[in-house]
């Protein structure tokens, strides 16, 4: 959230994606993300919450892969989804907290 706090902040537009893996990730999770995803409403309007449904491709990641290699595939798929996601609807950047320098 305080990425996209950063980003409101300087007026840019943003969409939240969420992936939900359940069982993997609680209904709790998922509600929390759409919380903070409303509590951002107050700095920057509407902001469109996207549920991406991902334990299909997290168990084949795990069938898959070696286990050395499960997160940094996890991470790279959820990635390309949201590539896939900010392309389809026209955005241009992806935003996601990571610090590339660490």
């Amino acid at each position: 959230p305080v990425a996209g706090y950063l980003a409101l902040k300087r007026g840019v537009d943003i969409e939240a994606v969420h992936f939900a893996s359940p069982p993997y990730t609680s209904p709790g999770a998922l509600k929390k993300a759409q919380d903070l995803t409303r509590k951002l409403t107050k700095f920057g309007g509407n902001i469109q919450f996207i549920e991406v449904p991902f334990t299909e491709i997290q168990e084949e990641i795990k069938a898959k892969a070696p286990e050395a290699y499960l997160m940094t595939l996890t991470r790279r798929f959820m990635m390309r989804i949201t590539d896939r996601i900010r392309e389809v609807r026209n955005g241009l950047v992806i935003i996601n907290g990571e610090s590339l320098g660490q």
